[in-house]
Formats: C-alpha cells, sequence, structure tokens
C-alpha cells in the first residue's frame, strides 16, 4: 500500500516535530478502534500512555473530533514487545522516517498506531530520543504522565491536560489544535495560551 506524504512538519506537536514519521493518514481512528487496540495491549501486560488527540479525548471521556491515529507513550525497553503483539494482530510497522524510539505501525484498514518510545530517569521524566550532553533532548516531564482519561468506558492513562495545553502552545496551531485547546480550556479552565485566545 502506498501511504501519501506530507510534506509540511508543521502541523505536528512541537514536542515531536522532527521526530514523527512523515505520512499521511488513510482511515479514521475511532474510539472502538482505539479501546480494540488499548484492551489488546492491556491483555499482554503492556503499559501505556495516551498522548495526541487520543489523550485530549480521554480527558474529555468521550470522542470529540475525527482521529487519524492513536498515540501512545511507553518504555523503550517495551517497544520490540509491543510491536510483536500489534504484529501478531495485523499491524506492520511503516518503515519511512522510522526512529529505534519512534515509529508507526499500520493494518489493512489503515488505522495506524504511532509509538513513542522513552525511558525513564531517576526522577519520572520521560526521556525521548537522543539526550545530548546539553541537556537539551526532548523529554516528557514527569508530572505530563499522571493524567488519566476514559476511552470506550474504561480508565486509561494519558498526557495530563496542563501537558497538552502547554505542548500545542509551541507551534502555530491548526484546526484540530484549536478544537483540542478549546475544550481542555472549557472542561478545566486551564488558560488559553496566547495564539489560542484569538478565535
Amino acid at each position: 500500500m502506498d501511504l501519501p506524504v506530507i510534506a509540511s512538519l508543521a502541523k505536528l506537536p512541537y514536542a515531536l516535530r522532527g521526530l514523527r514519521p512523515v505520512r499521511g493518514s488513510t482511515a479514521e481512528m475511532t474510539e472502538a478502534d482505539a479501546a480494540e487496540i488499548l484492551r489488546l495491549l492491556k491483555s499482554h501486560w503492556i503499559e501505556v500512555w495516551i498522548d495526541g488527540g487520543w489523550g485530549v479525548d480521554a480527558l474529555l471521556g468521550h470522542q470529540s473530533r475525527p482521529h487519524d491515529d492513536l498515540d501512545l507513550v511507553l518504555r523503550q525497553s517495551e517497544i520490540g514487545r509491543i510491536a510483536e503483539v500489534l504484529g501478531a494482530a495485523g499491524f506492520r510497522r511503516v518503515e519511512e522516517a522510522a526512529r529505534p524510539f519512534n515509529f508507526v505501525m499500520v493494518d489493512r484498514r489503515g488505522r495506524e498506531v504511532d509509538l513513542h518510545g522513552v525511558v525513564f530517569d531517576a526522577a519520572g521524566n520521560g526521556l525521548y530520543g537522543p539526550q545530548p550532553a546539553s541537556g537539551s533532548g526532548r523529554i516528557y516531564p514527569a508530572a505530563a504522565i499522571t493524567g488519566t482519561g476514559t476511552i470506550d468506558g474504561e480508565s486509561v492513562r494519558c498526557m495530563t491536560a496542563e501537558y497538552q495545553v502547554a505542548n500545542h502552545a509551541g507551534y502555530d496551531p491548526g484546526d484540530a489544535d484549536f478544537h483540542d485547546v478549546n475544550a481542555l480550556h472549557e472542561r478545566f479552565g486551564i488558560e488559553l495560551p496566547r495564539q489560542f485566545a484569538r478565535r
């Protein structure tokens, strides 16, 4: 299957820009789809934290907009095992722009799971990707991975609302970003970043 390529990275989350595989989505990731995948991983005792659009909707407790993938943060030490589990369920790894700590798996229906492997440091921060000695590497702060939410009636772990809003503030937002940030603002009372207050 040929997957279309996204020409611009401008719409990617700030923390992931330059790290996420560059491709287009071919199918919607519905709530039932996300729940099915999460139940599969839970049955194999694989711990994940939900990020991205489904992370927002987990916090809201319902699907508020269409999604083209399911973003999962997990321990780097588990990334091979999760690939095997998803592979047995019909997903294959997309090699385009894949990195050892971040790659996409897609099934025949076009459903995409975007995997983000982290290494937890002593403070509980999730170190994501290369970590230069300068300390300029990307991280999921320890406080960010303490969120909980609901997908299809089941409790899930996800990024916190505060992290989601702050993460969206680092780049030029698109329509989905405005939707997500405003939904979190209305639900949790989090102050809107300057660029989101204009709509």
